[in-house]
């Protein structure tokens, strides 16, 4: 056991010893935490003018996941972006994950600013308590939510969908310790701060922090990166999703309109991430798109510059006369039409009449229509209609004659994808036999390559389209007798179940001739 020793006598280890125990109020380190992100504010300036792009990304994150959005960071980012020598070099610099980083950023500012005042984050005495947060469009006020500041995400009351930003980029340490290094001292030393004065009236977030035109000029730097990044970088899936509604809620919150190349750059690459995404993140694509394509033809809302709309010239002789349908008032690219379908899809949103009018205007469009989608946005958008279980015959229609003459193109588990969105819409007829005999061909000599999963799939959407191809069985009952160690027992019964309901359609459909 050892002791520990002092110098100078019993009244000093007294005085030590009392230091020790009592530790430095809270009042007094909640001072000491203001001052130093006031001092972090002051100093920002150098860092966003002659700072490394990853630096610069690293404390507009700091800032705004917890909540501290002074103007002296915000006004200095909007700035420098906007500089013509600045901006340019900055932007460069930006990566996947800085340049996702910098829009939240920037998004995030101009909700708290919209919600009324730039607030500063409460720290509480008991570790307990979520740290004080910001609303989200259409959630209502901006002390509905809260702002997790080990991962920077926003959590948002209502129906909208969350916004989450790359976490402690460019931090060598883990998630806590990226939070302690942001909040020291401990939170149970410090209590609560007292509120910062409230605007009097919100006024424009340009306006508090720069120039009028300041943001379009910074977004002019920030958008053609995004886009480009989109389609030549190694985004995640919640990357695009975050830098697709990041746009969107700066347009929402200020105005400022967005070029359509940046948009249709985003839009293709979230569709082609769709399947590797998760909920939130699909959520904020769908809720982004919605925003940028379909309200403004459902709301009567026309935007020239974003969705190059052709607006109907007024008439004089009716000055009360109902607005023209939403048809009118939109052109959309049939590559935009086909991401919206499939992430009304994915996140399993039923809106017919939307529906109908996208499939159809895909149908319509020209310049190629149908013909100018990829294979995957074709399979993407079958399967999407197949779990919303709605029909448009002329999309369908087009669809399978389509795959029926380029069926040897498409990938094994892209032809299984399709057909049981078609076996799941219910769509039938003699265009749809053609297809089932040019896919059958195909898939029963590359049927080895597919997952067990796949295999069951097929064997069911057969069944239910009641294909003429019974060589094609015939390789599914090789495939599932030779490798039963590959499927599990529900997907047995689920293949002998489809070949039972094939058994009883043939067996009644010869009842019925004899």
């Amino acid at each position: 056991m050892t002791t520990a020793t002092f110098t100078g006598g019993p009244t000093a280890a007294a005085a030590a010893a009392a230091a020790a125990a009592s530790p430095p109020s809270a009042a007094a380190a909640a001072a000491a935490a203001a001052a130093a992100w006031q001092w972090l504010a002051a100093a920002a300036g150098d860092v966003l003018w002659s700072g490394h792009a990853r630096e610069v990304a690293q404390l507009v994150w700091g800032f705004a996941a917890v909540g501290r959005l002074e103007p002296q960071v915000f006004g200095n980012l909007l700035t420098a972006l906007a500089h013509p020598r600045r901006g340019p070099a900055l932007v460069s610099g930006l990566r996947e994950e800085e340049c996702t980083t910098v829009l939240w950023a920037v998004a995030t500012g101009l909700e708290c600013h919209r919600d009324g005042a730039i607030r500063s984050v409460s720290l509480h005495a008991s570790t307990s308590s979520p740290p004080v947060g910001t609303g989200f469009p259409g959630a209502g006020g901006g002390g509905g939510g809260g702002i997790d500041t080990a991962t920077g995400t926003l959590d948002a009351v209502g129906p909208t969908p969350t916004l989450t930003p790359a976490l402690c980029i460019g931090v060598d340490v883990g998630v806590g310790e990226c939070k302690d290094a942001l909040l020291s001292p401990p939170l149970s030393s410090l209590t609560p701060l007292p509120p910062p004065p409230a605007f009097p009236t919100p006024v424009p977030y340009t306006a508090a922090v720069g120039p009028p035109g300041v943001l379009s000029k910074a977004l002019a730097h920030l958008g053609p990166r995004a886009a480009h990044l989109a389609m030549n970088g190694r985004l995640t899936g919640g990357q695009i999703s975050s830098m697709l509604r990041s746009l969107v809620v700066i347009k929402e919150v200020s105005g400022v309109e967005l070029d359509p190349a940046w948009i249709q750059a985003l839009a293709l690459r979230a569709g082609h991430k769709a399947p590797y995404m998760d909920g939130q993140a699909l959520g904020n694509v769908a809720w982004a798109l919605g925003k940028l394509m379909w309200a403004c033809g459902r709301l009567q809302y026309v935007d020239e510059q974003l969705l190059e709309v052709a607006q109907l010239p007024p008439r004089a002789d009716s000055p009360g006369s109902p607005p023209p349908p939403p048809s009118s008032f939109t052109r959309l690219c049939p590559s935009q039409m086909a991401t919206l379908v499939s992430a009304l899809g994915r996140v399993e949103h039923y809106d017919s009449d939307l529906i109908d009018e996208l499939c159809g205007r895909v149908v319509e469009a020209t310049g190629g229509g149908l013909s100018s989608l990829t294979r995957r946005e074709v399979v993407s958008v079958v399967s999407a209609l197949g779990r919303l279980e709605h029909v448009h015959p002329a999309f369908l229609a087009q669809v399978a004659t389509r795959v029926a003459d380029e069926a040897a193109s498409y990938k094994p588990a892209e032809l299984v994808v399709l057909l049981y969105g078609l076996a799941s819409t219910g769509t039938g007829g003699k265009g749809l036999e053609r297809l089932l005999r040019a896919v059958g061909r195909v898939l029963q000599r590359r049927i080895s390559v597919l997952d067990p999963e796949a295999v069951v799939r097929l064997a069911e959407s057969y069944a239910v389209l009641d294909s003429p191809h019974d060589g094609l069985f015939q390789a599914v009952a090789v495939v599932a007798l030779c490798r039963p160690q590959r499927f599990s027992l529900r997907q047995m019964e689920r293949v002998a179940l489809a070949f039972s309901y094939r058994a009883c359609a043939r067996w009644k459909g010869f009842s019925y001739g004899m």
